[in-house]
């Protein structure tokens, strides 16, 4: 399989770079265009380069990764897309433009012969940088929200806070796999990432952020993982509140005592894993609680399995 890579600056250079390549190319099986780069990890494509906006697939498995190339609006940018689908086939620009160019995402399936086959809009997607569409989307921005679709991570701070509806959505979208948190200081997960290196004017106190500059929770599914940056005084009841809304059991006792940042006495009744085939692995520690809870696929059954 060929990836071929637009890095250019302008939709101009994007669309010269697309016709100086696409008559090898063809013919085009898929093209999966956002206005938010970000949302290419919700996608069976891996990325290559950050910000890509449109992706052609051909019959062959090939595929094109075009940058500066968006829909969404109405502007030079989708403009330029519009001359990419009149390249590809579709004549009537004017319905397509009305119909379809104005949705976050588009995607459009070809038939072998190049003809369309098929137009579906606004499909997966979640992120977004403007105005709010639905309250199960995710607003980015540089101060909670990073999305790294090479590496298929997400980084949010305080989810709980700044998109709890959201956050449900991605983790249903996930295909969820395990869960990972860490109760304490100095969280070691996700090579020990802090809020200090990574998010603009994370220095700076806010309601929305403070006490949350570690990793501490880890969701992770078969395309990408999520991983909060949650307040440590929040973070029991999140992880509470996330499995009763997976399994509609609470996985930790409220009985935890918290004493200056850190877990000292951990009273958490797990017998009720042992009766629907679970199991829990624990790290224990003067200053913290480490667990990490897995799916396994097994013939005839799924079970939670310690890793």
């Amino acid at each position: 399989m060929r990836v071929i890579l637009d890095d250019n600056g302008s939709s101009k250079e994007s669309l010269q770079f697309f016709y100086d390549h696409i008559d090898d190319f063809k013919p085009v099986k898929k093209l999966v265009v956002f206005l938010d780069s970000e949302n290419f990890i919700f996608t069976e494509y891996e990325m290559k380069r950050l910000n890509v906006n449109m992706v052609l697939e051909n019959w062959n498995g090939d595929q094109m990764h075009l940058k500066n190339l968006y829909c969404g609006y109405y502007g030079v940018s989708p403009g330029d897309t519009l001359k990419i689908m009149s390249k590809l086939g579709i004549t009537d620009l004017k319905s397509f433009e009305y119909n379809h160019l104005g949705h976050p995402g588009i995607e459009i399936l070809f038939r072998e012969d190049g003809t369309v086959k098929d137009i579906i809009s606004s499909q997966n997607a979640i992120f977004y940088y403007h105005q709010a569409r639905e309250y199960n989307e995710v607003r980015l921005g540089r101060k909670y929200i990073l999305v790294n679709t090479i590496s298929q991570k997400i980084y949010i701070r305080n989810p709980q806070k700044i998109c709890a509806k959201g956050l449900l959505t991605l983790i249903d979208h996930s295909e969820f796999e395990s869960m990972e948190y860490w109760l304490g200081d100095e969280s070691p997960l996700e090579d020990r990432f802090r809020a200090s290196d990574y998010f603009e004017g994370s220095n700076q106190y806010n309601e929305l952020t403070f006490g949350a500059d570690e990793v501490n929770l880890v969701l992770s599914g078969k395309n990408y993982k999520i991983c909060c940056l949650v307040a440590k005084s929040e973070l029991i009841d999140l992880i509470n509140c996330i499995w009763l809304y997976l399994n509609g059991e609470k996985i930790l006792d409220d009985n935890i005592i918290f004493k200056k940042n850190n877990f000292y006495d951990v009273k958490s009744g797990v017998s009720f894993f042992g009766k629907i085939g679970w199991s829990i692995g624990s790290k224990l520690s003067e200053n913290c609680v480490y667990r990490k809870i897995e799916k396994r696929d097994e013939p005839g059954d799924k079970q939670w399995l310690m890793s």
